[in-house]
């Protein structure tokens, strides 16, 4: 047998875009001949996009897919090409070959995602992994090893998914590994390509050199790792944040500019997704707001080229108080939070621009926000963020010179909602707060597994930390959806804190 080329399209699907998703697999077919190869291999869900939820359920997703398949095909005897990618049916895996004819089709609820397609007998026997893999810190290191323990003896072309949709990341990410386990090809992270490999006539790649990858490490809830979690992180919401706003028809985002870590990092993420030219960001101070907020406000704003607005909350915030009467105290901070929303909200609406929600993981979890305030947006970047993670971040952002100013890296986190007000009156220090979430989130530890830890907390503390946990489950469901970062997220497949319960 002659040497073949395979040609992996390593594609970024929208869900249920069928013309649009058909398209790129046809131009893929079209780029793969051109390049010289005779296999063209898509990820799991090219036609439908994934995840694809009710969209799976419809009799005319069904349709629309066979419909797609028949572009697909007519493509592939145009160029001559083997295809494997997504059948009629969204639950299958079809192979098509160069005369357009669908020569095999495989139930994915009965063969799992790894196939051994029949091309004929002038192609060598390969394996193929084709998968929709999310991605979390960690999860492509652990994917890889098991492909390399995997390899059954022959050749494995594994293809993954890359994108973002809605709170699922793809980091792509494709391999071919030879049959001994080493990595011989890679796809690109966290974008679209094309990745080449050439088998000779006994199924092995003729490329021998090993391609390695340093991947980030798993995140366990301590500091120790963040900065070798950072860069990769920053990279997977930069994409989530680009694909939810383009997948969802806008080009624009605002975002509420507080002078604190955390909407500095969305708005410095939201340029690298957006362009500076979409990116506004609205500074909402009251009367408890300090001078250095606001003035960190403006110099954010200026190292990102963005433009930025000031919009005093106090004048609103006083109207509300005399209607209302009686306001203080907790109620009072909930106003003043909530009037910056409403301001965020009309923006949103009047110049058809998104708003990008700037809580971390530490606050929600704990509740530390303002259902109807702080909460409201489109999206929430960084609430799979762990506190400490978001610092990180910060530093990969500054890492090729200051964009965030260091004075807001370096003060105290405030929601600068009463005088002198620190989170940390309220909250454990974040190093503890996100290794207490982590354990809960993540591991499901028991308060007696977590003071086993031997963490600096006592357990009545830890106690009363937990409870803030489950009891903020309500304002979780409310809020908007966020992008998932990590294997202890508050999403689906996350906690699922019945919100009628003894707490």
């Amino acid at each position: 047998m002659e040497t073949q080329r395979i040609c992996i399209a390593q594609l970024n699907p929208t869900v249920n875009d069928f013309d649009g998703n058909t398209a790129k697999i046809v131009d893929a077919i079209r780029r793969a001949k051109e390049g010289g190869a005779r296999i063209v291999v898509t990820p799991e869900s090219a036609i439908l996009g994934y995840p694809s939820g009710e969209f799976s359920q419809r009799r005319e997703t069904f349709t629309r897919c066979e419909k797609a398949v028949d572009e697909i095909r007519k493509a592939a005897k145009e160029h001559g090409m083997n295809v494997v990618t997504m059948g009629g049916n969204p639950n299958t895996m079809v192979v098509i070959n160069g005369d357009g004819e669908i020569s095999e089709t495989w139930d994915l609820e009965d063969n799992g995602h790894c196939i051994c397609p029949d091309f004929g007998e002038d192609v060598a026997t390969v394996n193929f992994y084709l998968e929709n893999s999310p991605y979390v810190c960690g999860g492509p290191a652990k994917k890889e090893t098991e492909l390399v323990d995997d390899v059954r003896g022959f050749t494995t072309v594994y293809v993954n998914q890359v994108g973002a949709n809605d709170e699922l990341l793809f980091h792509g990410g494709s391999m071919v590994l030879s049959s001994d386990g080493d990595v011989v090809a890679r796809g690109a992270t966290f974008e679209e390509d094309l990745v080449f490999v050439d088998i000779d006539g006994d199924g092995k790649p003729v490329q021998k050199e090993h391609i390695d990858h340093e991947w980030a490490p798993e995140y366990d809830g301590t500091t120790d790792a963040l900065d070798e979690i950072a860069p990769e992180v920053l990279d997977a919401l930069v994409l989530g944040v680009r694909d939810y706003c383009h997948k969802s028809g806008f080009e624009k985002a605002v975002v509420g500019s507080s002078g604190g870590i955390d909407s500095a990092v969305v708005l410095a993420i939201a340029v690298k997704a957006l362009g500076a030219e979409n990116v506004l960001a609205i500074t909402m101070p009251s009367k408890f707001s300090s001078e250095g907020s606001v003035g960190d406000s403006v110099a954010l704003a200026e190292n990102l080229g963005i433009e930025l607005r000031n919009v005093s909350i106090e004048g609103i915030v006083d109207s509300f108080r005399g209607s209302i009467g009686g306001v203080k105290g907790i109620a009072d901070e909930n106003l003043q939070a909530r009037a910056r929303g409403t301001i965020l909200m009309t923006i949103s609406n009047g110049e058809n621009r998104l708003v990008l929600a700037t809580g971390n993981k530490a606050e929600t979890a704990a509740g530390y926000c303002t259902l109807y305030g702080d909460t409201c947006g489109a999206i929430e970047v960084i609430s799979d963020c762990p506190k400490m993670l978001v610092y990180a971040i910060a530093r990969e952002i500054n890492k090729d010179g200051e964009v965030i100013p260091q004075s807001v890296i370096d003060k105290a986190p405030s929601a600068e909602l009463s005088p002198g007000q620190k989170d940390s009156d309220s909250l454990p220090g974040y190093p503890l707060l996100d290794r207490i979430v982590h354990e809960r989130a993540e591991n499901r530890r028991s308060i007696d597994e977590i003071l086993a830890l031997g963490l600096p907390i006592s357990e009545s503390e830890l106690s009363r930390v937990l409870g803030l946990i489950d009891r903020a489950e309500f304002k979780r469901r409310q809020s908007p959806s966020g992008l998932r970062v990590t294997g202890g997220a508050f999403l689906k497949g996350g906690l699922d804190i019945p919100l009628v319960a003894k707490k």
